[in-house]
């Protein structure tokens, strides 16, 4: 992974350890975690005096997968 190509510069990268045929193998910033804008207000609510909305932020966890030789992006996102 690598930051602001893959993720954002202000993620939280972490390590991804596995093991394959009795070694185990650590692959350095394998995932990242972080929030961002998701670009719309998640809710919005109006009356005559105010104006309300909820930001949509959404928080992501990111991979990438290599099989043979391509690569592939995966994000679980969580909007709240």
């Amino acid at each position: 992974m690598l930051a602001g190509f893959d993720c954002p510069e202000y993620a939280t990268f972490m390590n991804v350890s596995f093991n394959s045929e009795e070694v185990h193998t650590t692959h350095p910033n394998g995932l990242c975690l972080f929030e961002a804008d998701g670009g719309s207000a998640l809710q919005r609510h109006s009356s005559d005096k105010y104006v309300t909305a909820t930001k949509n932020t959404v928080f992501t966890l990111r991979s990438v997968s290599t099989v043979g030789n391509y690569d592939y992006t995966v994000s679980n996102k969580h909007r709240h």
